[in-house]
């Protein structure tokens, strides 16, 4: 059964926590947690983010970077959305994981790696996006948590 889904967009350059609170029922056997991003990697490539890397690159080294240089940094940046999951303010885990897709299942008797089991009673969910990186405006991401 679906508890809760959001859907949302960030901007580039966004950084920082997003909470989610809801409440789970009684009794459940499974708890899955699905948080799913989009635009990973930079998909605009404009004057001022140029500028910006040779200002940073500068700062470091004596001498601006070269066009090969600057396509390598523009390809390692990419943006990065993990989540922290509590039930009643005691902490089950983290989902920080190099994927765009974090698939999370928690029981009684197991749990995914990173997380806790649960006892499956009712109770207070929150889940908190940390929002590490956002290279492209509208940056699409969903989250879905459903219980069995």
């Amino acid at each position: 059964m679906e508890i809760m889904k959001i859907k949302g967009s960030l901007n580039k350059g966004f950084t920082g926590g997003i909470t989610y609170i809801t409440l789970i029922p009684d009794d459940f056997e499974e708890l899955n947690v699905t948080l799913s991003f989009g635009m990973r990697e930079v998909k605009v490539i404009d004057k001022t983010l140029v500028e910006d890397i040779q200002t940073s690159w500068q700062a470091n080294y004596p001498e601006p970077a070269d066009d090969e240089t600057i396509k390598e940094i523009i390809a390692r940046q990419k943006g990065e959305i993990n989540f922290s999951l509590f039930i009643n303010d005691q902490f089950i885990g983290a989902a920080h994981r190099d994927d765009t897709n974090k698939i999370v299942k928690i029981t009684k008797t197991d749990a995914s790696l990173g997380f806790q089991p649960y006892h499956g009673r009712r109770g207070i969910i929150k889940i908190i996006l940390n929002v590490i990186s956002v290279v492209n405006d509208n940056t699409p991401y969903e989250l879905k948590v459903e219980v069995a």
